[in-house]
């Protein structure tokens, strides 16, 4: 019998804990964000809720549709955000984050 994982074992981890991984990378980005530990755009300019966000599976696409916003004129992503949220409601709070 052989000591050695067969290939690809590490691709069998649960989704639900490599999502947890993610979340709490996601989590603690806002709470540096919201604190300015982080230096860069946002602690440049003082921004401190979250405003918008999207919920996705996989790590990869979620940082391809980042890319992918960071691109647009600011008008869309304003557009983007008052679709979803025209009172500019911190979101942090209500998702627990």
């Amino acid at each position: 019998m052989s000591t050695k994982p067969p290939s690809g074992t590490r691709d069998f981890l649960p989704a639900d804990v490599r999502r947890r991984e993610h979340v709490i990378s996601v989590v603690r980005r806002v709470y540096e964000h919201r604190e300015c530990l982080v230096e860069g755009f946002t602690s440049r300019y003082g921004l401190k809720m979250l405003v918008y966000y999207e919920v996705f599976d996989s790590i990869s696409l979620a940082i391809q549709r980042e890319t992918s916003l960071k691109r647009w004129p600011r008008r869309w992503k304003l557009a983007l955000i008052e679709t979803s949220n025209p009172h500019w409601k911190d979101l942090a709070e209500e998702a627990a984050w």
